[in-house]
């Protein structure tokens, strides 16, 4: 009651507080200095390493006043201009450049494309495409191709911010002065000194680098990790303040205190042992991820290496080439023959099929720009239509149901069947079919990009073969949620050996085989030899139905003037 008393007034109760504040200040006091001391260390080594090494930023959008005089500028200019006369120096010029844009995707952890830039032996052999990055004019080298283009889908670094003139100019004098790439004799001027901790940040910087897929993969049972580390302490505390008779373990909280203080010390270590093993365990589960997806790599490099597409222009897994054509969502190509014969209709240059692509919603409703993406799904509507005059028996029902579209590239040995298979939908028998491909991929980067393959063969029971004739690319970007003006959709045909591009003497023009501008149609009468016109070939493949024989047909050699463009016509070939 006397108690009770006192703080019924104020002065009692500030006579109170002022006795807790001396009693338990000090110790407050100390235990936030523990606290806060080493955060605000760790915070003041990033900030100075930040000063150390941060790249100076120069403000684009600076007021007049902070401008120069015309004099300043003009003994600035006259400095650039004694600065280029001197010739590039590749460690101050050009592997800064390398190492903040190029180095992520090509150095010694990651070659992507076969390609490393971090050493000069590996850069001198290039990548997988086999185009040198040393050598050349600037009209002709590859890598000044790369970072200067301002094609997304060609240009490097890929889905990051382009290289500044600046930096693309200083790429240009080094390949017009014939990419030296002399050994480092002296020390940068003007770097500051090394840090003392710089080896540890460097070290640490180096296993995060490297378990960076473990840490990942671990990343969602950080949280679960660290409230079983600070459950672990809190009993540790609740013994101790147990032990020493805290008021606070005596009150309310007297039951949870008295079960937490019949935990032993060696159930609490041999707990934390187990939280340390199951955290083990985590990341040995992750670093296995990561070996299979190296395996899975390695696999896929090795196929890049073996397979013939990789020896063509398309690359392996193939990518449809871009026609010279504007951006557009919805797209027209046509379909010629390979055949030259006097028999045939205009000696054999006439049209067979049309491809229209097109870019629509679940209903089916065509997308323009500025239209918003629908939150159920975007299409690719592909629809193919049989030309006037050509052979029905080309365009049959088992012909035509043997194509299928995916995203999936398979090869001509049966493989196991890993997405979605599309299949034709008939709108006019004998002329006119369509299907609706679904768009898998997710944006990143404000961009869905993607692609699949039109194939005639077999897909069934789980397990596909066959050859891509086609592949469709998609290049789509989404801003604020609607279909931006970059967004491309377009398609083209994996070749065909008796077209190539450029056209030597021996080779039909491509522009005669597939094209975005109109072949000329069949008026009148064709030739129906079947031989001529490439039907005994479907037949020994067994994908239609021989047809009833004429005594008096030509014997003639066979050709492709099918829709699809089945191999060998369109399959890829030592002379493509």
């Amino acid at each position: 009651m006397g108690n009770f008393r006192q703080l019924s007034t104020p002065d009692g109760f500030i006579r109170e507080v002022h006795e807790h504040l001396f009693k338990f200040g000090p110790r407050l006091l100390k235990r936030a200095c523990f606290a806060l001391v080493p955060s605000a260390a760790l915070l003041l080594v990033l900030l100075y390493a930040r000063a150390v090494y941060a790249e100076p930023q120069v403000d684009a959008a600076a007021p007049a006043e902070n401008q120069q005089p015309e004099s300043q500028q003009a003994e600035n200019q006259q400095g650039d201009a004694a600065q280029q006369s001197h010739p590039i120096d590749f460690f101050l010029d050009i592997q800064p450049i390398l190492t903040a844009h190029c180095f992520k995707c090509h150095g010694a952890e990651k070659r992507s494309g076969g390609l490393r830039l971090d050493l000069r032996e590996f850069a001198e052999a290039g990548g997988d495409s086999g185009k040198p990055i040393f050598g050349g004019t600037p009209e002709t080298n590859e890598l000044l191709a790369r970072v200067s283009s301002s094609d997304r889908t060609y240009r490097m670094p890929k889905n990051a911010p382009p290289l500044t003139d600046e930096q693309i100019a200083l790429v240009k004098r080094w390949v017009a002065e014939g990419t030296p790439w002399s050994t480092l004799t002296h020390e940068p001027i003007g770097r500051a000194p090394k840090p003392f901790f710089e080896d540890a940040l460097l070290w640490i910087a180096g296993v995060t680098d490297v378990y960076k897929s473990e840490f990942e993969f671990a990343k969602p049972y950080a949280i679960a990790f660290v409230v079983l580390q600070l459950g672990l302490l809190f009993i540790l505390r609740t013994r101790q303040a147990v032990a020493k008779g805290r008021p606070w373990t005596r009150g309310r909280a007297a039951g949870i205190a008295r079960v937490l203080n019949r935990v032993t010390p060696l159930e609490i270590l041999l707990a934390w042992c187990l939280t340390v093993v199951i955290g083990g365990a985590v990341l040995a589960v992750g670093h296995a991820r990561k070996l299979e997806g190296d395996l899975a790599q390695a696999h896929k490099n090795a196929m890049r290496f073996e397979n013939p597409w990789s020896r063509t222009v398309y690359g392996y897994p193939p990518v449809p080439l871009h026609f010279d054509q504007p951006k557009q969502l919805a797209g027209t190509y046509y379909r010629g023959n390979c055949e030259r014969n006097p028999q045939l209709y205009n000696h054999g240059n006439y049209l067979t099929a049309i491809f229209r692509i097109s870019l629509c919603d679940r209903d089916r409703r065509a997308l323009s720009y500025g239209d918003t993406v629908p939150s159920d799904g975007l299409f690719v509507r592909v629809e193919v239509e049989r030309a006037p005059g050509t052979t029905e028996a080309l365009f049959s029902k088992e012909l035509m149901g043997s194509v299928f579209l995916t995203t999936q590239f398979l090869s001509d040995r049966e493989m196991k069947l890993e997405r979605t298979v599309t299949r034709l939908e008939t709108l006019e028998p004998g002329k006119l079919w369509a299907a609706y491909v679904p768009i898998e991929e997710s944006p990143q980067n404000d961009r869905i990009t993607g692609l699949f393959y039109i194939y005639t063969g077999r897909a069934e029971m789980g397990l596909a073969r066959g050859q891509p004739h086609y592949g469709v690319k998609y290049d789509l970007g989404v801003h604020d949620g609607q279909l931006a003006e970059d967004s491309d959709l377009w398609m083209n045909s994996f070749g065909n050996p008796a077209v190539q591009d450029p056209q030597p003497p021996d080779k039909i023009p491509y522009r005669e085989w597939f094209d975005y501008r109109p072949l000329p149609v069949i008026e009148g009468e064709n030739s129906q030899d079947p031989k001529l016109l490439g039907v005994d070939e479907y037949v020994r493949k067994g994908l239609i139905s021989p047809p009833q024989p004429k005594a008096d047909s030509p014997r003639t050699e066979p050709s492709d003037d099918a829709p699809d463009g089945e191999a060998p016509s369109d399959a890829p070939h030592k002379d493509e």
